[in-house]
């Protein structure tokens, strides 16, 4: 897990932070042969991503982990680890955007002010479950694209034929 700053513009910085999620889970603690996370201390990185977050000033900030915190796919779905590990913390700080992988589906879900993005569309798609939380849902395959602004953060899913999927912006 790691942070990185970057400018925007000379009086705007965003900071994107980068969370080490395969230790959160529980079926990965219980077969470390397969996924090598015995020994990783996630209460140090909650107290580290606490940390951060307190000092932080920058204007725009995203969390980025592997795992999703909420997902409509019926393959994995939420990951109930970091909803109630990760998430609190996020929501203390007012993140305005969780973003991950690990479904192969690309989605847009939102939960009160904060908005999660599923961008796993770089391998086989899988389906995508109704839910009240879906902005978006695709089994697609394609990328998230985000422009950071002063006054917004623009984020687009894009399909491997260049076709946009589904644009959202968030202002703050």
């Amino acid at each position: 897990y790691y942070a990185q700053e970057a400018e925007i513009d000379d009086l705007t910085k965003i900071l994107i932070v980068y969370l080490n999620t395969p230790p959160f889970i529980k079926e990965y603690q219980q077969q470390d042969e397969q996924y090598h996370v015995k020994g990783q201390d996630v209460a140090r990185q909650t107290r580290w991503l606490d940390s951060l977050l307190s000092a932080s000033n920058d204007r725009w900030v995203i969390v980025v982990g592997q795992h999703p915190s909420y997902s409509a796919s019926p393959k994995h779905g939420d990951t109930p680890e970091l909803i109630s590990e990760v998430l609190p913390i996020l929501e203390r700080h007012h993140i305005p955007v969780y973003i991950s992988g690990h479904d192969h589906v690309m989605q847009h879900l939102s939960h009160g002010p904060m908005d999660f993005f599923v961008c796993g569309g770089g391998g086989e798609h899988r389906d995508v479950n109704e839910r009240s939380d879906v902005v978006f849902g695709k089994g697609s395959l394609g990328f998230l694209s985000i422009g950071a602004y002063h006054d917004s953060l623009t984020f687009r899913m894009i399909d491997e034929n260049s076709i946009l999927l589904h644009q959202a912006t968030i202002r703050e």
